[in-house]
C-alpha cells in the first residue's frame, strides 16, 4: 500500500514495512512522515497539509512517486515544465505551475505555486539555445580542455560526504552560475564533463571528446554521432540543473 495521507503513514509506521517502491522509503519524523526517493524526501505529510519537494530532480520517477501519494491532485509536465491540477484533469480545471514547497492544505487550498509557465518555457528556450551555441563553439575548437580557470561551481568536485564525486554546483543545487553562463555565453569546458558524468555517452563520443581536447586529431570516425550525443547530454544536464524535467 502506498500511503496517501498522514493517517496512512501513521498506520504503516506501526508495521515493519518501510520500503514503498524501488528506491522509495517511508520516513518517520516527530510530527510528520515522509516519502523518500533516493536521498530526497519528495512528499512530506503533516496532519494538516502535504508538502511536495523534488529536490531539483524533476524526473519521471519523482513525478510518479508524488502522484502515487496524491489523491485529489495530479502533477503532469508539458514541454518539460511541471504543473499541478485537481483530479481528474481534463483541461477544464485550471492548472498552476509546480514549485518545490508546493503545499496542499487539508481544506483543499494550495500555496507555493511556481512562476508564470510562459516565463519557464522562455527560459528553457534560452537554455537550449545556449547548449546549441556551446556545441557549435566546441566544433570550431573554441572550447578548450577543462582547467582550474573554469567556473569553480562547474570544475570543483566534492571530495567527501554523501555528495562525494559530484560537482560543487550540483551538490548545493546552485543555479545562478548556470544562468550567468547563459547570459554571458560562457562555454565552461567543465560543464560538458559534468554533463557526460550525469548522462553518459558512448565510448565513441568519449574518444571523440578526448581526441578534441588532448590530441592533434580533430576529425574522428562517427564524429557527427559523437557530437549529437554530447550535445544531447549537455542539454539534458543544463535543463536538469535548472529544475526542468529531462
Amino acid at each position: 500500500m502506498f500511503p496517501t495521507s498522514y493517517d496512512d503513514c501513521r498506520a504503516l509506521a506501526h508495521t515493519r514495512k518501510r520500503k514503498l517502491a524501488n528506491n522509495t522509503y517511508l520516513e518517520v519524523h516527530d510530527g510528520s512522515y515522509g516519502i523518500r526517493l533516493h536521498d530526497t524526501e519528495v512528499v512530506t505529510f503533516y496532519a494538516d497539509r502535504t508538502v511536495l519537494n523534488s529536490g531539483g530532480w524533476r524526473t519521471v520517477t519523482t513525478k510518479d512517486r508524488m502522484n502515487q501519494a496524491l489523491v485529489d491532485h495530479t502533477i503532469f509536465s508539458d514541454k518539460g515544465v511541471w504543473y499541478v491540477a485537481k483530479r481528474p484533469y481534463s483541461g477544464e480545471h485550471e492548472a498552476v505551475a509546480y514549485n518545490d514547497g508546493f503545499t496542499i492544505h487539508s481544506d483543499g487550498t494550495t500555496t507555493g505555486q511556481g512562476n508564470d509557465p510562459k516565463a519557464a518555457l522562455k527560459e528553457r528556450k534560452r537554455l537550449n539555445k545556449f547548449c546549441k551555441d556551446y556545441m557549435k563553439a566546441f566544433a570550431k575548437g573554441e572550447v578548450p580542455a577543462p582547467s582550474g580557470g573554469d567556473c569553480w561551481y562547474c570544475y570543483m568536485t566534492v571530495a567527501k560526504g554523501p555528495d562525494k564525486g559530484k560537482g560543487w554546483g550540483e551538490s548545493i543545487r546552485g543555479t545562478q552560475h548556470i544562468l550567468a553562463h547563459v547570459k554571458d555565453s560562457y562555454f565552461v569546458p567543465s560543464l560538458l564533463i559534468r554533463a557526460i558524468e550525469r548522462f553518459p555517452v558512448s565510448q565513441v563520443a568519449e574518444y571523440f571528446l578526448h581526441a578534441r581536447w588532448n590530441t592533434n586529431i580533430k576529425e574522428t570516425f562517427m564524429g557527427d554521432i559523437a557530437m549529437e550525443q554530447l550535445g544531447k547530454s549537455l542539454r539534458r544536464y543544463v535543463n536538469e540543473q535548472m529544475g526542468y524535467q529531462v
